[in-house]
């Protein structure tokens, strides 16, 4: 099952006993500050939860789909999330509960 948003904003506002509302400008606000670090250029870890890292993918070559000819295709920085230790112990069902 996949929880989006919505029902991520749902399940935040239940728990905390708070409106819908502010349980949404809480998760943007979190959001926020995390992107923020990325885009300055630092990983951000939680080491309960996830690390968000950023990567450099390096330049390469590869080949146009339509013509097929060489071409380079440029570096590009990418993030990549990751569960940490713990999260993935729970997840398996090792662990204690969030």
């Amino acid at each position: 099952m996949k929880i989006h948003s919505e029902g991520l904003k749902k399940l935040y506002a239940e728990k905390y006993g708070i409106s819908e509302a502010e349980a949404m400008r809480r998760l943007k606000e979190v959001a926020s500050v995390v992107t923020s670090c990325l885009e300055n250029g630092n990983d951000v870890m939680f080491p309960e939860f996830f690390n968000f890292k950023i990567r450099e993918r390096k330049a390469k070559e590869g080949r146009n789909p339509s013509t097929g000819k060489p071409m380079t295709i440029p570096s590009t920085k990418t993030v990549v999330a990751s569960m940490s230790a713990s999260t993935k112990r729970k997840v398996k069902g090792i662990g204690s509960s969030v």
